[in-house]
């Protein structure tokens, strides 16, 4: 096992170390409880199943990063299309681990070693990886380093394949002359805007208007339903709080762990390195010996590696680098420079060395670690750490009580609630968006209004709410959504049937004009006719300032005019607007005036959207040569 790390859990939980790791890992979670007879799967990818369990915890990942993005509350969004969207990245992630494992891809331990060192999160505070801080991190979510390399592995797998796809992407000089013909381009344009809000101030709505608009669309205008929970929360921070602690336990655990408080082995580094390939032809072999043979001619004359990298850096060529490194533990640089490094005291200069990358000249600039503290100096430490693992025991025993008599007693949460003796809570009113306290969470939310849940009356699945936090629940009350009265929502319904109404005519005289022009009448006699004012803008380009980004687009989706004929067409917008827009020349000018930066910068504009549309077609490939089966009945629970 990679980083020498015991496993001190299995099985149930798995997640992310939120708010630590920028890596998305998929999510496992506890079985999902149900009376016998019922599936436990949303979806089957090939020879993998999807679990409910799996789909919870990523429809609500993927709901919280919508609404911190958007900025919208939760009663704002589209529940069935983020439920969609969330399996669709689930069946896609699990579609590419099953094509990087028929193509027979890998990754090396040192890959994964490498990647988890350089996560942030587990490094002490001079930057240097602390395998006590990986400990720790991986102990509050319950998660066996066996599992998160497991996990690293499949991320750092998918990763590759996407850099493959990627990295891979070109694009020809003519591909980037076509594009910066088309965004060099510029129209002669005109257009007019029928305004919906002069028509909505004229519009009278009658009573009989009114009552029959509610009664068509009375599920718009619905109080939502509520629900009050009754639930068991079980938390680790509270079993941490009655752990009998002794001196003698803990010097005991101290001991036996010393290893995490000692600090790491780190050395920080300068070193002049010339890059070389590991089957570099002997020539060029030779030509990088004898320029780092030139490098430690003046270092034994007394040069710094800063003065030689000043002054020689020219005639040392592209190749050279002078690198200086942070404190690096062992196991980050390739072995050769590894072994010798750490057998380094400060200041000492290193011979030259041959790596499968190239070749070295390392100076030792400081040294740190390898000593182990003395128990007084972190022993509250210790008794955190030790408090904890107590804990962690007993909380995975409970969780598993939690959970199983939960699910043995489906219709109640009395016999889980003795035999743990914890207390059952009850929480205030709150809709499917959520609430306050404990209806904050998201999790909590979506059970409550589940389908086993609120219309069978049965507990929840085991819910896990961060780190180390377990929650059962059930319905206490429920109130059924119920229309709202009329009188409370009688401006909002007229609000609705002038908008309507204005738009509607907006869009009757604009499809007018938009007749008429096509039909080849002048746009003078088109204006006098209607009553319009036509706007103009000579070369406008695609971003210009002083049009509207609605009428820019729909002026450069318009063909372009044939034998000095313009060319019309029309939109209606969200404001309840039409506007109506004509084309009647088009310039593309020259490109050869363009520097060698903007071609670049175009060229790297479309080598991206060639990427994204060479990964985008590999996936919906892949996808459709994978047997994909989904369970319906468990996506909306």
């Amino acid at each position: 096992m990679l980083l020498k790390i015991q496993d001190v859990v299995s099985g149930w939980i798995a997640g992310v170390i939120v708010g630590l790791i920028i890596i998305v890992f998929a999510f496992f979670g506890i079985h999902y409880y149900m009376e016998p007879g019922g599936s436990q799967n949303v979806a089957r990818v090939g020879d993998r199943p999807i679990t409910i369990a799996e789909y919870q915890r990523a429809y609500q990942n993927y709901r919280q990063q919508v609404q911190q993005a958007l900025g919208q509350s939760a009663n704002s969004l589209n529940n069935e299309m983020l439920r969609q969207e969330a399996l669709n990245q689930l069946i896609e992630t699990q579609v590419l681990k099953q094509l990087t494992r028929d193509a027979g891809m890998r990754v090396s331990d040192a890959d994964v070693v490498a990647g988890i060192r350089a996560i942030d999160a587990f490094h002490d505070d001079d930057g240097g990886f602390s395998q006590r801080r990986y400990q720790q991190a991986l102990s509050r979510i319950g998660m066996s380093a066996s599992g998160f390399e497991q996990q690293m592995r499949e991320e750092v797998l998918l990763q590759q394949l996407r850099n493959s796809i990627i990295d891979t992407a070109f694009v020809t000089d003519a591909d980037v002359t076509r594009l910066a013909k088309i965004e060099a381009q510029t129209r002669d344009i005109r257009y007019v805007t029928i305004a919906a809000q002069p028509l909505y101030d004229s519009i009278e709505v009658s009573d009989d208007d009114i009552q029959t608009y509610y009664d068509e669309n009375i599920d718009d205008y619905r109080e939502p339903a509520r629900v009050r929970i009754a639930y068991i929360d079980l938390t680790l921070e509270s079993l941490m709080d009655d752990v009998e602690v002794s001196e003698d336990d803990l010097r005991a655990y101290f001991e036996s762990n010393a290893e995490s408080y000692s600090v790491d082995e780190a050395r920080k580094l300068t070193q002049m390195y010339i890059k070389l390939d590991k089957d570099a032809e002997e020539e060029a072999v030779e030509t990088a010996r004898e320029s780092m043979e030139f490098i430690q001619e003046k270092l034994d004359a007394g040069m710094t590696m800063e003065e030689v990298a000043e002054d020689y850096e020219d005639q040392l060529g592209n190749d050279f680098e002078q690198i200086s490194l942070g404190f690096t533990p062992r196991g980050v640089m390739a072995p050769e420079l590894d072994e010798l490094v750490f057998d380094m005291d400060k200041g000492e200069i290193s011979d030259i060395i041959r790596s499968d990358v190239g070749m070295h000249i390392v100076r030792v600039d400081d040294a740190k670690g390898g000593e182990r503290s003395d128990f007084g100096s972190v022993r509250d430490e210790v008794e955190e750490d030790y408090r904890r693992e107590q804990a962690e025991q007993l909380f995975f025993e409970q969780a598993d009580r939690l959970a199983t008599l939960a699910y043995e007693n489906p219709r109640s949460l009395e016999p889980a609630a003795d035999a743990l003796n914890a207390d059952i809570q009850t929480s205030d009113w709150f809709s499917e968006g959520g609430g306050e306290g404990i209806a904050a969470e998201p999790e909590v939310a979506m059970a409550s209004f589940s389908n086993d849940v609120l219309e069978r009356g049965l507990n929840s699945e085991a819910l896990e709410l961060g780190n180390s936090r377990m929650l059962v629940l059930r319905v206490a009350e429920h109130e059924p959504a119920q229309p709202l009265p009329l009188d409370s929502v009688r401006d909002e319904i007229v609000d609705d049937i002038k908008y309507e109404r204005a738009r509607q005519q907006a869009i009757e005289k604009g499809e007018a004009i938009l007749q008429a022009l096509q039909a080849g009448e002048s746009p003078e006699a088109v204006a006098t006719e209607h009553d319009i004012d036509w706007q103009q803008a000579q070369a406008a380009t695609r971003d210009d300032p002083n049009v509207s980004r609605s009428v820019l687009r729909t002026a450069f989706g318009i063909p372009a005019p044939e034998d000095d004929a313009a060319r019309y067409d029309g939109s209606s917008l969200g404001s309840g607007d039409y506007i109506v827009v004509g084309v009647s020349d088009v310039q593309v000018p020259s490109v050869d005036t363009l520097t060698a930066e903007q071609r670049d910068e175009l060229r790297e504009q479309l080598r991206q959207a060639t990427a994204r549309n060479s990964w985008q077609n590999l996936v919906e490939d892949a996808k459709s040569r994978t047997e994909i089966s989904v369970n319906r009945d468990n996506v909306d629970i």
